[in-house]
């Protein structure tokens, strides 16, 4: 219709040019005008919507999936994304994650995070026991505050630093400073919020000119990127130890959120967890928790793998040696998982667990 119309002006004889000009010009920004917008465009609108759409149900997806192959226990997996948040691990930084061999009480996964290799304990209820950070560092520990993984790795940087700081300490012990030969790879080095250490060997020649292979170890303070020494050891003689100077903190107990059992009656009891019926006691120095249950006879099913149990009198006593202990009634040995046995406990007597033991125990009618 636009068309026929600029085609019937041009053609008109009653109209002159100017006038036929301004109308075919005023049509046409009509017409361009009351066109709809690009249907290009706004099927890529579409699309987009869409392909936005498909994106966040596949991250989703992806996420509450994440790991899934590897660790196909969806509660357990679920817990070890929990305990990651808690110590700040970026879980899409993970890598090389793998089941290796098992620990006394469950299964047991390797991982690697920004360099730093980690172990990862599970517990045979699902839950995750701990995340290790090489031998001692429990970065994340069930039943006690999280630590952030942050202050466990070290920085390039600040390795850098260190091992020039070493070696210049390391020479001034060494008979032949010069022949002082250090290893290009053999470093290692750990972190524990403020202090750092430093660990290699160097070859060199000793008092009689012979060339020997020295260990040495040395730990540093770091704050504000000033370096101090703490602590020196080379060839198993200690040098400086001033790590006593440095106050510490003893880790927070957090109430953890236990799983509820089909059974109300039921009692469970974690090694190293209070919980509702154990109690903290100071032996030798030493600290321990004995449980206190009603009296009565149980059955104990073994919620771990090796563990034994103990019921034992209440009345502490010094033995011949000058240590305290009470008398052991009765001792039950678990080696698997479900294993059910029983028990009586009196008046005057305690539960006490082994490492890493796990049980529930139902009274017996």
């Amino acid at each position: 219709m636009p068309i026929m119309a600029v085609i019937t002006i041009v053609k008109s004889n009653k109209l002159k040019k100017p006038v036929k000009a301004i109308l075919v010009v005023l049509i046409v920004l009509v017409v361009f005008f009351m066109l709809p917008t690009d249907p290009g465009a706004e099927i890529n609108k579409e699309n987009k919507a869409i392909e936005n759409q498909n994106d966040i149900s596949e991250a989703a997806v992806s996420n509450n999936a994440l790991f899934s192959d590897i660790i196909p226990d969806d509660e357990l997996r679920i817990d070890f994304l929990n305990a990651c948040d808690q110590v700040g691990i970026e879980t899409s930084k993970i890598k090389d994650l793998k089941q290796v061999d098992d620990w006394v009480s469950g299964t047991r996964y390797a991982f690697t995070y920004s360099g730093a290799s980690l172990r990862l304990y599970c517990n045979m209820d699902s839950t995750v026991n701990c995340i290790k950070l090489g031998v001692d560092n429990d970065i994340y520990k069930q039943g006690y505050e999280p630590y952030q993984i942050s202050d466990y790795l070290v920085d390039s940087s600040v390795a850098a630093e260190l091992q020039s700081m070493s070696k210049d300490y390391v020479k001034q012990q060494l008979n032949y400073p010069s022949s002082a030969d250090f290893s290009w790879l053999d470093w290692a080095y750990g972190r524990e919020r403020d202090l750092y250490s430093v660990s290699s060997n160097v070859k060199a020649k000793n008092a009689f000119g012979v060339e020997s292979e020295v260990p040495f170890k040395l730990i540093y303070q770091v704050k504000d990127k000033a370096y101090k020494l703490m602590y020196f050891e080379i060839d198993g003689k200690r040098i400086t130890n001033n790590l006593k100077t440095i106050k510490t903190t003893e880790r927070k107990k957090i109430k953890t959120s236990e799983r509820k059992s089909e059974n109300k009656e039921e009692i469970n009891l974690i090694d190293g967890e209070v919980g509702d019926y154990g109690k903290e006691i100071t032996l030798d120095g030493q600290k321990y928790i004995n449980y206190y249950v009603p009296s009565g006879k149980y059955k104990i099913t073994n919620n771990g793998k090796w563990c034994t149990v103990y019921v034992a009198k209440d009345e502490y006593y010094k033995n011949s040696d000058g240590y305290m202990e009470n008398k052991i009634v009765d001792t039950v040995e678990f080696s698997k998982n479900g294993e059910t046995k029983t028990i009586s406990v009196k008046k005057g007597e305690h539960i006490e667990l082994t490492v890493h033991a796990t049980i529930s125990l139902e009274l017996v009618q």
